[in-house]
């Protein structure tokens, strides 16, 4: 009797399912087989979910992708294969809660999206000893099972390419059989499965009574979730702090007063006498500040009064520091596995066979149209990734620099980075999946022509899981997105995959500024010998798309006129806006070139002409760019530009890049062109901070030679200290002058009576003292300083003693002299204690270290308006510092030379106002005549850092005609106002009273005004 088929059909809630079970020897009931039977075992998968490969963590599939609503796109967690004797059995949906259901490959035959419909169990049955199953009839045997884990479908196309249904499977007879059924490299096949599916000990299995499947796509995508999910909530546990109302107030406070080099201590020279004898001082040596500098002072004046402690506190963040200890930790693991470094370990209570991450890219190169794309979209995450480094978070923290948990985090970041280093470095050198399966081979395109020109013609394109680049498939997929402009869900098998990775039509552009990212971010380490292959590679992305607006990029060999070879580079050319720059180099060269009448003349800090501005329209002065320092945002690693429609290789020190950049340029909203060239892990910090990174602190503090504006109050310091002085010197000298005496006892007719000339001076002493003693009280109290009221009070109130003795004595005597002299030194040690602004404002500031100060009585608006709050400590430490000079050239003519440092300048953010006044006096019989200067001629000079390039101020050169009269007496008031940004003007003017101005008035407590004169 001859073999009988075994073919099961098992219904479930959503249909039937077709398994073949091989072949059997038909029996009677009078002649029972014998225990020489066909047998399957039953067994419930689990799959590794973490890279330590440990079976004893194993659990059962797991792996959903949530959508913008937080729950699962679908139930699927991954699928199953199932290979017997080299061909596919089985395939099965891994669903909820460990369940599994069959995909019915009779009905799903040939599609890349294949349902399931089988009854759900927790299950699976494997053949242990079958006849016939996947070979030929014959006698019962011991399958080769073989099994795969894949959190993404497989196409119908790479599942034959790995062997496919045996040439014999029923279910191949489907109607759907559109698609390739049989394999054409048998050797191939056998290759790549053996490489991707784990050989099942069924022994081990049936004792067990479950298998245990790696899966090497699942972890690494876990692993880069669990990296991005620490640096998004890092990012979070960031923002708020910096969303904190004084956190820039706190930061710029932190970095000016309470740095390490401000506060540290060496030990000096010091010398003393030994005795009051001595004629000789002995050296010995004596702790004190490293940095005596007046700026240095002034910044310690003002830390006295921070509460450091309260300060950190409030710049701190616990959860902060969690996500900051374990991202690199993070990375590294994540890396590690990348790297296949998990492989290197004996293998203890794990599976006997590893599975690395190079087959499982297999599975992606090998999806057919929109899922291709995806991918390359999962190398674009895991590229981000890797350019993560610590000054990317943004967070500031310097007070743990020093800690040991601190210095352990370091150790942690340098072994990531060693990682990611070597990493790449295998990637370029030794080659691995990802320069094997997303990198488009070096000099397949001639990148310095446009359009896709092949220089290697590759044989015909198969997708036959040898994972290489497919040029047609890739070209293709873009094509129908670009004309279809979206994406088609019909087309996807995997639709999770959109929602975990993004948009597939959007993946040349991410893809190519992820590897400019990391470019930038390894360029002067290991990528160093790399970035002209990673130029041609982003070049060759873009030419692979076939689309012309992308294949024209190309890369100029200008020889000498751009240099040779420029290799660091980076494409931030868009095809919208190359006409717009053009025009605006136009524009520049030609106002450089014809300028207007009277112009006013920018130059750079090597007086080169950068730039010619029409004197009527000319206005406030923001800054001019040149490579030095205008930083582009678009920027890679370098950067592309179309000159007369070309687009070329522009290296940023060449002088033709003086001219192309544009402050005021912002990129729009990208259309046709989606190359996102763009750095997005920006510092993230507040603008100040970088102040003293280009500033050293002690030469932004300049109050000490600055100067500034002369007030009433300063007017009546000056008369009460004069008045003083005066009445001290006519008492001491009608000592020895008889007439000078006589002259104090003579009495004065008034209106009422007759007074006595000294009580007179005592009078007017007295009401002067007492006026301006309460101010200065009352001012001080105002401002929290106590110390200095104390000491105003008590030298007010000597001086009143003073005087009103001298008012009341019949005639002068020591004893008035000595209280007023005794008033006078008070005074002057009032002046001495009273705070400086920097001291005010920490006093009464959010830091300060007394809590009940804080922000309260007339400083309550600093916590209402935190802005104002730290628009008073810039105010304080980064005014501009201006001088004035004149510059004799002739008789008849001169220049005024008006010098300002500009602190923390930012290019087209910052800007300077400057005005000039020139002031004749004839003589007392004349009134002054004053009239402002035009901008006609002016040259303005950028002052640049010669490391940094930034813009550290400005010469303004104003030529003046001197051919007034000789005996005119000329002199020049220049008004200056820097406005830092748009919540910071400097010199800042305290709210309340900028509040009491007229609209559209700015008075001249608002600039900085310097006086000179003509001699």
């Amino acid at each position: 009797m001859g073999l009988i088929k075994l073919d099961s059909e098992i219904k479930g809630e959503c249909g039937s399912s077709y398994i073949p079970f091989g072949y059997a020897d038909p029996f009677t009931l009078d002649n029972p087989p014998s225990d020489n039977k066909a047998q399957f075992i039953s067994v419930k998968p689990t799959v590794f979910t973490e890279a330590s490969l440990d079976k004893n963590k194993a659990k059962p599939a797991q792996f959903q992708v949530l959508g913008e609503d937080a729950r699962p796109v679908s139930n699927l967690n991954g699928f199953y294969y199932i290979f017997v004797n080299g061909y596919l059995w089985r395939e099965i949906a891994a669903v909820d809660n460990g369940c599994l259901s069959e995909v019915d490959l009779a009905t799903e035959f040939g599609k890349n999206e294949r349902s399931y419909s089988g009854l759900v169990t927790q299950t699976i049955l494997l053949p242990k000893k079958t006849n016939g199953l996947n070979c030929e009839p014959g006698s019962l045997s011991n399958p080769t099972v073989q099994v795969a884990f894949s959190i993404a479908q497989w196409s119908w196309q790479y599942i034959v390419s790995l062997g496919g249904l045996y040439k014999d499977d029923p279910r191949q007879k489907s109607a759907n059989a559109t698609a390739p059924t049989h394999v054409e490299d048998q050797g191939l096949a056998d290759s790549l499965r053996n490489a991707r599916c784990q050989q099942i000990d069924l022994a081990v299995a049936e004792r067990e009574g479950q298998i245990t499947i790696h899966d090497p796509g699942g972890i690494a995508l876990s692993l880069l979730n669990k990296c991005q999910m620490i640096f998004l909530q890092l990012q979070l546990e960031n923002k708020k702090l910096t969303d904190k109302k004084h956190y820039d107030s706190g930061v710029l406070a932190y970095q000016a007063m309470l740095n390490d080099d401000l506060h540290e201590k060496v030990m000096r020279d010091h010398y003393i006498f030994p005795h009051r004898t001595s004629m000789t001082p002995i050296k010995t040596k004596k702790e004190g500040y490293a940095d005596l500098s007046s700026g240095a002072k002034f910044l310690r004046s003002g830390a006295k009064h921070l509460d450091k402690e309260y300060l950190e506190q409030y710049l701190s963040n616990d959860k902060l520091e969690k996500y900051l200890k374990e991202l690199p930790i993070a990375q590294k693991e994540f890396v590690d596995f990348l790297q296949d470094l998990n492989n290197d370990s004996p293998l203890i209570s794990k599976q006997s066979d590893y599975i690395g991450l190079a087959p499982v890219m297999n599975d992606w190169v090998a999806f057919e149209n929109v899922d291709y794309l995806f991918g390359f979209n999962f190398i674009t995450n895991v590229l981000n990734m890797l350019s993560i480094d610590d000054v990317s978070t943004g967070v500031f923290r310097p007070w743990k620099e020093k800690l040991p948990a601190e210095i352990e985090r370091k150790n942690n970041i340098n072994k990531a980075t060693s990682a990611i280093e070597s990493f790449l470095k295998a990637t370029f050198e030794q080659g691995n999946w990802l320069s094997d399966c997303f990198m488009i081979p070096e000099g397949h395109f001639d990148i310095n022509q446009p359009g896709s020109v092949v220089l290697n013609k590759l044989p015909e394109e198969k997708n036959n899981g040898e994972a290489k680049f497919r040029f047609e498939e890739f070209k293709r997929i873009h094509k129908k997105l670009i004309e279809e402009k979206q994406e088609q869900d019909s087309l996807l098998a995997n639709k999770g995959l959109k929602e975990f990775f993004g948009k597939a039509k959007d993946a040349v552009g991410y893809l190519t500024g992820a590897w400019g990212r990391v470019a930038s971010q390894y360029q002067n380490g290991v990528l160093k010998p790399h970035t002209v292959k990673i130029r041609n590679l982003m070049v060759s992305y873009n030419k692979a798309l076939g689309i012309s607006d992308f294949a024209d990029i190309h890369v100029k060999q200008a020889g000498a006129v751009l240099g040779d070879n420029p290799s660091v580079i980076g494409i931030t050319n868009y095809k919208r806006t190359q006409n717009n720059r053009q025009q605006r180099r136009a524009m520049l060269r030609e106002s450089v070139k014809n300028p207007p009448p009277n112009a006013v003349t920018i130059y750079d800090s090597k007086e080169n002409v950068i730039a010619s501005e029409d004197p009527k329209a000319f206005g406030s002065n923001k800054g001019y760019f040149n490579p030095k320092n205008w930083t582009d945002y678009h920027d890679l690693i370098g950067r592309y530009d179309s000159i007369e429609g070309e687009l070329v290789v522009v290296p940023k020190a060449h002088l033709y890049a003086r001219a192309y950049d544009n402050p005021d340029f912002k990129l729009g909203a990208v259309e046709t062109v989606k190359l996102k060239g763009v750095r997005v892990l920006e510092h993230n910090l507040p603008m100040v901070m970088l102040a003293f990174e280009i500033f050293n602190a002690n030469e932004m503090i300049k109050k000490f030679k600055a100067g500034g504006n002369v007030d009433a109050k300063f007017l009546a310091d000056s008369l009460n200290v004069i008045f003083s002085l005066a009445t001290l010197s006519v008492e001491a000298a009608s000592f020895k002058i008889s007439r000078l005496s006589s002259f104090l006892k003579t009495e004065i007719d008034l209106i009422i009576k007759s007074v006595q000339v000294t009580k007179i001076i005592g009078a007017v002493g007295l009401a002067l003292t007492l006026a301006i003693t309460v101010l200065d009280v009352y001012k001080s109290t105002q401002k929290n300083d106590r110390d200095a009221a104390f000491f105003h009070a008590l030298s007010g109130a000597v001086a009143i003693a003073g005087f009103i003795y001298l008012g009341a004595a019949l005639f002068t005597t020591p004893l008035g002299w000595a209280i007023i002299a005794v008033g006078l030194i008070i005074a002057i040690i009032a002046t001495l204690v009273t705070d400086n602004n920097l001291e005010t404002w920490t006093k009464n500031g959010p830091f300060a270290k007394d809590a009940d100060d804080r922000c309260t009585d007339s400083y309550k608006k600093w916590h209402t308006q935190p802005k104002e709050c730290y628009a008073a400590l810039v105010g304080t430490l980064m005014n501009p510092n201006v001088t004035l000079g004149v510059n004799k050239l002739t008789d008849t003519h001169c220049q005024l030379i008006i010098d300002i440092d500009t602190p923390n300048f930012a290019l087209g953010q910052s800007e300077v106002f400057v005005q000039v006044y020139q002031i004749e006096d004839e003589g007392v019989l004349h009134f002054e005549q004053e009239f402002r200067y035009d901008h006609e001629n002016w040259q303005i000079t950028q002052k640049e850092n010669t490391e940094s390039g930034a813009i550290t101020g400005f010469k303004y050169t104003i030529p003046i005609l001197s051919m007034w009269p000789k005996h005119f007496e000329v002199d020049w008031e220049v008004k200056v106002q820097y406005r830092l940004d748009k919540n910071v003007t400097l010199p800042y003017v305290d709210i309340d009273e900028r509040n009491e101005w007229e609209d559209s008035e700015v008075p001249d407590k608002a600039w900085i005004i310097k006086e000179i004169e003509y001699a």
